[in-house]
């Protein structure tokens, strides 16, 4: 019979994990804000350079114009990236807090009997699953939301390239970083999360197709 002590543990950590989840959905609103903030002034920045742009009446009158816009448009860029890469680091933390959740289970696997870390003693643990079940989900969890960071900050980076490149810092221009086109599919990586909800998490023993967004589910069930 599993003791109160490993089954509040259990679902202690279950809430851990979907707490994270939450949290995480939710700066990832903001972050896909600021991002598509941040590419849209960078491609402004960039038609700012082009002459075509400026009525030649207005260059005229107001010579230092362009130097002005692009001087006050950089500035507002990196303040753009600045407040996206706190955003990514409270992101970061929630993705850490699942690990640690999913790394509660797995302790608590190794701490447990067979019986109770398959839901097969007397007062199983767990309505929908196991112990053992739910810690090789979270395991999976864990590193899908990982992937999805990576993605992200890959993005940034290229996106901080830029400016630099804009600054005179950096010559070198990421590829597609000034195609409006290209920009966009990547933001909508950031608002949809292609690949993350869908993703296949590994269960030892069973022949069921269990994504993360099923995972949600039953995390949902067993609070």
């Amino acid at each position: 019979m599993a003791s109160r002590s490993i089954f509040r543990s259990a679902h202690d950590s279950l809430g851990e994990i979907r707490e994270g989840e939450r949290r995480w959905d939710g700066w990832n609103s903001d972050a896909t804000k600021l991002a598509n903030e941040l590419v849209n002034l960078l491609l402004q920045q960039h038609s700012a350079q082009l002459p075509a742009v400026w009525h030649p009446s207005l260059t005229f009158m107001f010579p230092d114009l362009p130097r002005r816009f692009e001087a006050i448009n950089l500035e507002e860029s990196k303040v753009k990236l600045s407040q996206l890469f706190n955003v990514l680091d409270k992101m970061r933390q929630n993705v850490l807090n699942i690990r640690g959740g999913a790394d509660k289970l797995n302790k608590l696997l190794s701490q447990t009997d067979e019986n109770t870390a398959n839901n097969t003693s007397e007062d199983p643990l767990f309505a929908f699953g196991s112990l053992r079940f739910y810690a090789e989900l979270a395991n999976g969890a864990s590193k899908a939301y990982d992937c999805a960071m990576d993605t992200r900050y890959k993005h940034i980076s290229e996106l901080e390239n830029t400016i630099k490149h804009f600054e005179g810092v950096s010559d070198v221009l990421p590829s597609g970083a000034l195609d409006s086109d290209a920009q966009l599919v990547k933001l909508l990586i950031w608002q949809h999360s292609p690949g993350l909800k869908d993703a296949q998490l590994d269960v030892c023993g069973r022949n069921a197709i269990i994504t993360l967004a099923d995972f949600d589910e039953l995390l949902a069930l067993e609070s």
